[in-house]
């Protein structure tokens, strides 16, 4: 069990992201967060001398934050997003993930989490309770023992799950982010003596920059002409990175 505090960012504060598919602004009134955060971790992992082995981690979590910072929809025509507290925002679920050593050189990981968010502001009409969404991940690694070279995919799918917006009468309103996958690759390989690493690989390959929502009265949606969207990520990235690692 832990309490936290944060304050708000400079970005969160006072940066204007305007550009061709993004119009984000600054709110100076931002209040730090204050949190109570309480998780418990089981984890059983053997290790087996023989070629398959298998393990699991189980997590759970509770979490309540008081003025949590958040991001919302203020208008659809034209576009804009801005930062507001949310005077109470809690979120509980689990996390379970399945570790699996196929052989020394190709690991699996399956993964589910299941997470309810319940949100509670003088600002939201009516009675708040938990909206809950499921996430799945894989993660595989593979080692070409002929070349040395180490393969790693991920994938995620990102269940629905609420956002904030204000409506066309000025009221906040809980949405819902559509579900979405993500992709992520990369390459790597260890040379001159396991102290240069050259990794490449791309990101966001399947390219989500801003998700679509349903659900609201106002701004628009999946099922209206608004096409109401929130920014999720920067969009495909591809990458090449050098790490240099110094023994004595």
């Amino acid at each position: 069990m832990a309490k936290g505090f944060r304050a708000p960012s400079l970005k969160e504060l006072y940066l204007d992201f305007v550009d061709i598919n993004h119009n984000i602004h600054g709110n100076e009134n931002l209040e730090a967060e204050t949190s109570l955060n309480i998780n418990l971790a089981l984890g059983y992992n053997p290790q087996r001398p023989a070629a398959y082995n298998w393990g699991f981690d189980l997590g759970l979590f509770y979490n309540q934050i008081n003025n949590k910072i958040e991001l919302v929809m203020v208008t659809a025509d034209p576009l804009l997003y801005s930062y507001i507290n949310i005077d109470q925002y809690y979120t509980q679920g689990f996390e379970l993930n399945f570790n699996n050593n196929i052989y020394p050189w190709l690991r699996l990981r399956a993964g589910v989490a299941l997470t309810g968010r319940k949100q509670i502001d003088v600002a939201i009409s009516g009675t708040q309770n938990f909206l809950y969404s499921t996430d799945v991940t894989l993660q595989a690694n593979y080692v070409w023992q002929k070349t040395k070279l180490n393969f790693s995919v991920f994938y995620k799918y990102n269940g629905a799950y609420p956002q904030l917006i204000l409506n066309d009468e000025e009221q906040t309103e809980i949405t819902t982010l559509l579900p979405y996958n993500s992709l992520d690759i990369s390459m790597n390989r260890w040379f001159w003596k396991r102290q240069i690493n050259i990794q490449v690989g791309g990101k966001n390959l399947f390219n989500n920059t801003d998700v679509l929502t349903s659900g609201g009265s106002g701004n628009g949606g999946i099922h209206t002409g608004g096409g109401g969207s929130v920014p999720v990520n920067w969009g495909r990235t591809f990458f090449v990175r050098v790490r240099f690692q110094f023994n004595r």
